[in-house]
């Protein structure tokens, strides 16, 4: 028998057992099973579960990798000044916006509403009918109307609907002073140098035909106020009232050289809620909006606002479609001045719902208008409303993912619970 030593001091036997002990070895790691790397740092592959939660930091630190997530809380929520339109009558909501302000801590300016019943939307209710009776669109003319001797009809003219003041300053909007023209002159006290003729007094009982809204062109007007399958809609105290308020609003902006020439403001009426990370959402979707634009809705109704696509690398981001509805919209300086020189000209002014006169200037590409999807803003439908029968529920209703004054709602249940 072979020992130990004396295997090892012959050469004979040594190499042979060298080398079966080598090929043992080789068979070993190839027949064994290996364990998984571990991946590092820099690999795109996440680390082993229990390795993160380990650390306790790591989300923290993912929640400051964009540069949007070290701009600090804003009480304009990222934009220059937020306005809520509010009758000073409606008290209980202006509360509940004020309510709806110190949940996302934010500053709200309010400026009054309009009643639809006020003395200047009855005057502008009597112009808007003088202005259809020059237009050829009425069946009765009041003392006052019709076309001056040698006047050529506006629908003649290329610029129609709009004065061609609007449409030349739509692309240079800070070249002139917006000062007072068109529908700006309807409601001028009459000691104002400008104001017009005093307004022929309306007959009593006054039975002269409604006035129609203004659809998408003369001939579309026409064809509905001929054919009474379709029935039609008139200008009214709403109508009115709701453009008035909107449009004193977008005064104020165009003429607030505080703001630059992009400065940006938010425009809510006073029935809304709004997704409790709206802030966030604006800082990630403002970046993607091009050169020129004018009008941003984060609020609309009666559209999905998908049919175009997003604009690259901004998901929620998309050209409008056909929005409706006005709760909530942000605009920039500039786009208010091209906005008010187009909303006050004689032949479109309080000619249709407001909603619809922007819709008409999106399609028209008179403006540049973009829609967040889905909304973040929305109408709430939950008082009764000035402008409407009822509370305006049941037409088009949208739903926040995280609506703030639920969170209220339910912060003030957990604290009633609290309470012994």
């Amino acid at each position: 028998m072979l020992s130990f030593k004396s295997t090892l001091s012959n050469p004979r036997h040594f190499v042979p057992l060298t080398l079966v002990a080598f090929l043992f070895f080789i068979s070993y790691i190839l027949v064994s099973p290996t364990e998984p790397s571990i991946p590092s740092l820099r690999s795109p592959s996440l680390k082993p579960a229990i390795e993160l939660e380990s650390q306790a930091s790591f989300r923290d630190k993912l929640t400051h990798v964009r540069p949007s997530d070290a701009a600090p809380h804003s009480r304009t929520l990222g934009l220059n000044k937020i306005f809520v339109i509010n009758l000073p009558s409606r008290r209980d909501r202006r509360e509940r916006m004020e309510l709806l302000a110190s949940a996302l801590g934010a500053d709200f300016t309010y400026r009054n509403g309009t009643l639809s019943a006020a003395p200047d939307v009855l005057a502008v209710i009597e112009r808007v009918r003088l202005q259809r009776e020059k237009d050829g669109i009425v069946a009765v003319t009041t003392p006052g109307g019709g076309l001056a001797p040698g006047e050529k009809p506006p629908q003649d003219e290329e610029s129609y609907p709009f004065t061609p003041e609007a449409l030349a300053l739509l692309g240079p909007p800070f070249s002139k002073p917006l000062g007072l023209e068109g529908s700006d002159l309807w409601t001028l006290p009459v000691s104002h140098p400008l104001a017009l003729d005093a307004l022929p007094p309306a007959p009593i009982p006054d039975t002269r035909p409604p006035i129609h809204l203004i659809m998408t062109d003369l001939k579309e007007t026409h064809r509905w106020l001929d054919d009474d399958a379709l029935g039609f809609e008139a200008v009214s105290g709403a109508i009115v009232a709701c453009w008035m308020a909107h449009y004193n609003v977008l005064r104020e902006i165009a003429e607030d050289e505080s703001l630059g020439e992009d400065g940006m403001a938010l425009i809510l009426e006073d029935d809304v809620d709004i997704e409790f990370d709206f802030e966030q959402t604006l800082r990630r979707v403002l970046p993607g909006l091009p050169k020129g634009w004018d009008v941003l809705l984060p609020g609309y109704c009666d559209s999905t606002e998908t049919t175009h696509r997003p604009v690259p690398g901004y998901p929620r981001l998309r050209p409008s479609d056909h929005p409706l509805c006005n709760h909530g919209y942000i605009i920039n300086r500039r786009g208010a001045l091209r906005l008010s020189r187009l909303l006050r000209s004689p032949y479109f002014a309080y000619g249709r719902p407001l909603d619809q006169a922007y819709k008409f200037l999106l399609q028209t590409k008179k403006l540049s208008f973009y829609s967040i999807a889905p909304v973040v803003v929305v109408q709430e439908h939950k008082t009764v409303s000035d402008l409407r029968v009822g509370k305006g529920d049941g037409w088009w209703d949208d739903f926040l993912t995280d609506p703030t004054l639920e969170r209220v709602q339910l912060l003030l249940e957990q604290e009633d619970k609290d309470i012994p």
